[in-house]
């Protein structure tokens, strides 16, 4: 008896994978062996729709992402079935498919290949009833769907589906087994469910069919050279009945054209405001010749950009609108990269266009996270979508004094960020615990994919802690995550985007509690003031931007804030005589160095998309900890705001402090059973509190005593320009550097940055290719780049190429060769070197590992214009033994200059 194996290639399609499984399991004549592929899917509800078809018993076998040709070939060959069939996803079979093309199959010896007819659903609808075996027709277009049964004979004939071609390897299939001698043959009824969505193959298809139609006539050039005389003339007579069709319509409908065409233009508005005040945001911050996205609704006027390229966002293969906006935040990242990879290197917001970055909140983090923004104004938004942003390196520290039950959970939030693991280190300092607190750290380290230090420091308060994790830190910024706090995800991506963004020096993050299992906190917790004793949110307290800069009496919270390193050096760490101690609740310490770094005009700023869960336990959550909470916090800023202010200043204030007195307990007597009068009570504590620390100061102060004043330290214009030397080219750099020239009175400086500023955006060299190669003319370049390096490099040398992590770069025949950059297990590093000494220092590491010659295939020869210093090393200290601007470029290192300092 025949048997029927059906086989179901699947990446990252678990929403449609049930759908395609349960079709395939109604049929009236049941499949005998049912295979699902897993293609290497990434996708988390992929991955468990797979696995639970696994636990109901179905075969399901995984692969690396390889394409779905090799996923269908892997299936069959894992098969029994005489009869094949290989079914999409996201496709569907009616209940009747398998019994009338199995028994048509059976039926007929001389033919291959069962189809029937085709029902569309999803983004378009319709049928298509494929044509009677006709072998020209065959040859100018595909004649049958991809989900047709075949024998397992004509499968082996044909050496299975070719995964060498980009697309139609089902076509390729069938070519392949007619030009064996085989038929087809057709049921006349819809039994097959074909889905139509975006980026689904057939759109590529369509896009990309003269090369289709090359590739296969390449690749059966004998079966085309036979019957090429009779492809041609029904080729003809099809062009023709078209064409007389095309002009029948044209001639009926010109008229009404002209109409439609009238009216369309007297209601055309002129050109209103916002396209104008776009143009001029465009023409002042982008370089001409650029190529634009801008997002849009169809307006084309918001695309005439000078003499840049521009493209509607998102948009269809031929161009215009989309005619809708992304489903969901993953597909307008998906449109967003397939762009990318098409050349676009910016991406525009015009002002109506703005609510994007509101309705798409992670897209607008993938963005922000990834990319510079390099204009934010009320005309719009644009980003620089050519590169990354640089990713500077973070040492995150946290201290734990008592905490083991926490501070776990905290190291494991900062182990999965979704920042590169080589642009940060994790540091724990325990201040001095009596517990366990050591074991677990030290057990949870065991599994830290980032560099780590422990460390004990023995003096109890967390200032101390906080300075001795200062002093271990490797990296450019400091952040502090504390022990009761998990991070988000995006935490230190977040910190990144900012300062690349505000060249912040600081900045903080929102603070979100979070409660024991099951507990409720009471209703007079809610109220504002109670609530934010545990945490700095200015969501909660109305504020709609996600990201502003702090300025006193604002404030930000040390549990959860990032520093410039450089800052520590130049103004010091954090004064101990101001934070916790084990005997107070003093938490001042990052209050008065924030405030010192406001007065010197350090930028600090808060982001809301860098949050941390801060966990509370219920025993904090009592009204008699929060009083006693109030009253230190009282007792801490009695010290800082004298020191800062001045004691004179600061009496003037008191006045302030009895009115709000005052004022609270006559709301408390008004309304005795207000749910905010625990609050106001609060506010009691904190007024009276604060009133009688600083009266015992302040007679200290009177006697003499707390007269000597603060070390002065001073930020000035040297420091600040030095600062300023380091941000990205562009507008904001130059001003700000001639406006501190002019400050300092240093001339050729302040005339060099206005020469900057008035030369207009040019087109930089250091970006990526304007043009991304398709995949065809992508496999060629490999192959030639593979021929080469082959030709080149001696037989066993060890060879680096510069890649984006494509194994296919490192296949060359009996030579070792590996990506470049890479981290230490060999694996593509996954991001570009911060600048050319990173880039240096990684070739040196390579050479260590015994690496010989270095590749820069075309696609990466721009890496020798944007690292400038890294072309110079090369040049001047190795051997350039190739160049071919159109294949590669590779050199042969010389070990006795590679350990020598780059200049």
């Amino acid at each position: 008896m025949t048997s029927v194996s059906v086989v179901i290639p699947c990446f990252n399609l678990g929403t449609y994978l049930r759908e395609a499984v349960d079709s395939v399991q109604a049929q009236t004549r049941a499949a005998d062996e049912v295979v699902v592929v897993d293609d290497g899917s990434t996708d988390e509800g992929t991955i468990e729709a797979l696995n639970g078809l696994r636990a109901e018993g179905l075969i399901v076998y995984r692969t690396p992402n390889r394409g779905a040709p090799r996923a269908r070939n892997f299936g069959i060959e894992r098969s029994r079935g005489d009869f094949l069939l290989c079914l999409d996803a996201d496709d569907v079979l009616l209940p009747g498919f398998l019994e009338r093309t199995v028994d048509l199959l059976a039926a007929s010896p001389d033919v291959g290949i069962v189809a029937t007819e085709v029902e569309f659903f999803g983004k378009t609808s319709g049928t298509w009833r494929p044509p009677g075996y006709s072998l020209s027709t065959m040859l100018w277009r595909n004649c049958l769907p991809s989900a047709s049964l075949f024998r397992r004979t004509c499968w082996e004939q044909a050496g299975g589906y070719a995964p060498a071609l980009p697309a139609c390897q089902d076509w390729d299939l069938w070519l392949s087994i007619l030009e064996r001698g085989w038929r087809w043959a057709v049921v006349n009824e819809s039994l097959y469910r074909y889905r139509r969505r975006d980026g689904s193959i057939s759109d590529r298809r369509e896009r990309e069919r003269p090369q289709i139609l090359a590739d296969m006539m390449r690749r059966h050039s004998a079966l085309y050279g036979k019957h090429a005389i009779d492809a041609i003339v029904e080729l003809d007579a099809e062009l023709k009945d078209k064409s007389e069709r095309l002009a029948r319509f044209r001639r009926d409908n010109a008229a009404k054209a002209k109409q439609i065409a009238a009216l369309a233009e007297a209601a055309r508005p002129p050109e209103h405001e916002q396209v104008q005040s776009f143009r001029a945001l465009i023409e002042a911050h982008l370089p001409e010749r650029a190529t634009v996205l801008v997002v849009t609704k169809g307006d084309a006027d918001l695309l005439k950009v000078g003499n840049r390229e521009s493209w509607h966002f998102p948009r269809r293969p031929d161009g215009k609108w989309l005619g809708h906006h992304p489903k969901s935040d993953e597909a307008a990242i998906a449109m967003l990269e397939e762009m990318r990879a098409a050349g676009a290197e910016f991406l525009c917001f015009p002002r109506d266009e703005r609510w994007w970055l509101k309705r798409y909140d992670r897209f607008r983090r993938y963005l922000e996270c990834g990319h510079s923004a390099i204009a934010r104004t009320e005309e719009g938004v644009i980003f620089d979508i050519r590169h990354e942003i640089p990713r500077r390196a973070f040492s995150v520290v946290i201290c734990t004094y008592r905490r083991p039950d926490f501070v776990a959970r905290s190291m494991r939030s900062v182990f999965e960020q979704t920042y590169p693991k080589d642009r940060y280190e994790l540091i724990v300092v325990n201040n001095a615990s009596p517990d366990d607190t050591e074991e677990v750290v030290l057990e949870a380290a065991k599994d830290s994919p980032v560099a780590f230090t422990y460390l004990v420091e023995e003096r109890n308060g967390l200032s101390h802690a906080r300075n001795r994790g200062i002093a271990a830190a490797r990296h450019d910024y400091v952040a502090f995550l504390d022990d009761d706090a998990i991070a988000c995800p995006d935490w230190l991506a977040t910190f990144n985007a900012v300062i690349d963004e505000h060249h912040a020096m600081v900045v903080g993050g929102r603070v979100e509690k979070a409660f024991e299992d099951g507990f409720e906190p009471p209703d007079w917790f809610r109220s504002q003031y109670p609530n934010h004793m545990f945490g700095v949110n200015y969501r909660d307290r109305g504020r709609k931007e996600k990201v502003f800069r702090i300025r006193y009496p604002l404030y930000l919270g040390g549990g959860n804030a990032a520093y410039a390193r450089k800052l520590f050096g130049h103004f010091g760490g954090f004064d101990p005589r101001l934070g916790r101690d084990g005997k107070s609740l003093r938490a001042g310490e990052e209050s008065y160095l924030n405030l010192i770094l406001d007065r010197h005009d350090i930028p600090i700023y808060y982001t809301d998309d860098a949050w941390i869960d801060h966990y509370l336990e219920t025993s904090r959550l009592t009204k008699k900890h929060l009083r006693r909470k109030a009253y230190w916090s009282a007792a801490t800023n009695a010290v800082i705001h004298p020191m800062f202010f001045g004691f004179p200043e600061v009496r003037g204030r008191t006045k302030e402090n009895r009115k709000e007195i005052r004022r609270r307990l006559k709301e408390i007597r008004s309304e005795p059973r207000s749910p905010e009068n625990f609050s106001r009570q609060l506010r009691l504590v904190y007024n009276v509190a604060f009133l009688w620390r600083f009266h015992l100061r302040y007679l200290g102060y009177r006697v003499g005593r707390y007269r000597k004043k603060p070390q002065h330290v001073s930020w000035g214009v040297a420091q600040w320009i030095e600062e300023v030397r380091s941000w990205p080219d562009g507008p904001a750099k130059y001003e700000r550097l001639r406006d501190l020239a002019l400050e300092a009175g240093y001339n050729e400086l302040a005339e060099e940055a206005e020469r900057k500023l008035k030369a207009p955006p040019s087109r930089p060299s250091k970006s990526v290719p304007a043009k991304a190669l398709s995949q065809r003319e992508y496999e060629r370049l490999a192959e030639r780049v593979r021929a080469r390096v082959a030709e080149q490099v001696p037989p066993r040398a060890h060879v680096a190429v510069v890649s984006k992590g494509d194994e296919r770069l490192l296949r060359i025949d009996g030579r070792r060769a590996c990506h470049f950059p890479q981290i230490e297990d060999g694996t593509y590093a996954g991001h570009y070197p911060a600048d050319a000494a990173a880039a240096v220092k990684q070739l040196q590491e390579l050479l260590d590992r015994g690496v010989t010659h270095l590749v820069f295939p075309s696609t990466s020869l721009w890496w020798l214009t944007h690292y400038d210093a890294l072309s110079e090393y090369l040049d001047g200290r190795h051997e350039r033994v190739w160049e071919e601007p159109d294949t590669c470029v590779v050199y042969r290192l010389r070990e006795n200059h590679l350990s020598a300092p780059v200049a």
